[in-house]
């Protein structure tokens, strides 16, 4: 998948994925078990991080589906 190839790319310390799907999440802690990555379900509008909380981030699949951005 996209994410093993960034993962195997770039070693970052700390990984989060995000997708508001549930069924999505599960699926990819299956394909990514054995990254140090978090997987949690969240919506993309409201993101739980503080401000500045990531030195870097990659949007992957996600500005088609906004209604407005």
């Amino acid at each position: 998948t996209l994410c093993k190839l960034l993962i195997n790319k770039y070693p970052f310390h700390y990984i989060v994925g995000l997708n508001i799907s549930s069924d999505r999440v599960k699926v990819a802690k299956k394909y990514l078990q054995a990254f140090y990555i978090e997987l949690i379900i969240g919506d993309v509008h409201y993101l739980p991080f503080r401000q500045s909380a990531f030195d870097a981030t990659f949007c992957c699949e996600t500005l088609k589906h906004l209604a407005r951005y």
